[in-house]
């Protein structure tokens, strides 16, 4: 039996963008739920975001689709999207899809603002 499998999210503001921390798995059982959460804070106009990935305990296929749709909602609201992430599974993920090559990422949330 598949254990049921979740992604949890943590939003704050800091200096005009909001930041997401997210927690548990970014994968095909959490990837539309992911998507929700992060439509309804795009939605509400919040566009500039930095997503901290650290929390992840896995991503797949499906977590990294989320998160390209998620690159594409801001960019095209005007806003952007920046990653925080220094565990080697999901970074590797991440640097393996290229994204790293489109999506500025970052070891800690601190980077940004200094």
């Amino acid at each position: 039996m598949q254990e049921e499998a979740r992604v949890f999210l943590d939003q704050t503001q800091r200096d005009g963008v909001t930041l997401i921390e997210l927690r548990g798995r970014a994968d095909i059982y959490s990837s539309n739920a992911l998507r929700q959460s992060l439509l309804e804070i795009i939605d509400s106009g919040k566009i500039d975001l930095i997503i901290d990935l650290d929390g992840l305990d896995h991503i797949d296929s499906s977590g990294l689709a989320a998160l390209v749709w998620v690159f594409e909602k801001t960019s095209l609201s005007g806003g952007s999207l920046k990653f925080v992430c220094s565990k080697a599974p999901v970074l590797n993920a991440l640097t393996a899809s290229g994204f790293n090559r489109a999506i500025p990422i970052h070891n800690r949330v601190e980077e940004y603002f200094n």
